[in-house]
């Protein structure tokens, strides 16, 4: 059964219990906890605050994931020092996902200067973040949780994510086969309309875990409300839903106002596939 969740970011502050509420109030079953938060990682015990949420998603008969930090964390650096204190970070923020009683772990793969290094090096950087997440599905298993690898955004600048396209997180599924993917459609969008996009991965929709769902013009990664791009979301789904996609949808907007707009919004467009789901079941 498809499932409405939300990704809490660092300009939703740290009242959990509001944050909890929101999922009573929008009828979401999932919480996700972005790591980048700074509020979370300056946390000096962070085991105990993985067992705070871990209460309060019990008490509210919520779901939890947790998506890992990307803001100066690089598993696919060139710098061997970076490399290494990223990949400490990751575990950590893995071991926070198990305390927290977290389903999942979204991955991001990290990113290389294109400017500066040029094409030459992309296979090196690529190599560099699958030995990294290699690790980090090994250790994953030891705690029951799916590590899922996000497809990113198409960048302007000279920083490039390295799974952006298609056939990039085809080679990342073949070469990590022990992962799962976390399918962003408003990431896709900056590459080519979603329904395009995911219309070449439907040879891998089993290993889609979760749907990330945000909007924008196209033209950038810009994490807006769910009707104030150009993403055809209902055209989405009815495809995802139709080739047996059930998973969770979660919502991935900033502020807490965009979100609660987004899921309401989200509610609305899913119940034709929630009704089309339970007459097959």
């Amino acid at each position: 059964m498809l499932e409405l969740g939300y990704t809490v970011h660092v300009h939703f502050g740290t009242n959990w219990n509001e944050i909890f509420d929101l999922a009573n109030e929008v009828g979401a079953s999932l919480i996700e906890i972005a790591m980048d938060h700074f509020e979370i990682l300056q946390q000096p015990n962070l085991r105990y605050l993985a067992h705070r949420i871990r209460d309060l998603a019990t008490k509210y008969g919520l779901e939890v994931g947790v998506q890992s930090p990307c803001i100066d964390v690089n598993p696919a650096s060139l710098n061997p020092h970076i490399r290494a204190a990223s990949e400490k970070v990751l575990l950590q923020s893995l071991k926070f996902a198990a305390d927290s009683g977290s389903r999942y772990f979204v991955l991001h793969l990290g990113h290389y200067n294109s400017k500066y290094y040029g094409k030459r090096y992309y296979t090196k950087a690529m190599l560099n973040a699958i030995s990294v997440v290699r690790k980090v599905v090994r250790v994953a298993a030891s705690y029951g949780v799916a590590v899922t690898i996000i497809n990113e955004p198409k960048t302007q600048g000279d920083n490039e994510y390295l799974c952006v396209a298609v056939n990039d997180v085809k080679r990342i599924a073949t070469e990590l086969p022990n992962t799962y993917i976390a399918l962003d459609l408003g990431h896709a969008n900056t590459v080519e309309p979603p329904y395009e996009y995911v219309s070449k991965l439907l040879d891998l929709i089993d290993r889609v875990y979760l749907v990330k769902v945000h909007d924008n013009d196209g033209t950038s990664d810009q994490h807006l409300p769910i009707g104030r791009g150009k993403i055809d979301l209902s055209k989405v789904l009815s495809l995802l839903t139709e080739k047996g996609f059930t998973g969770p949808l979660v919502v991935d907007n900033y502020t807490i106002r965009d979100t609660k707009a987004s899921l309401l919004k989200l509610s609305t467009i899913v119940s034709p596939y929630l009704r089309k789901l339970s007459t097959m079941h």
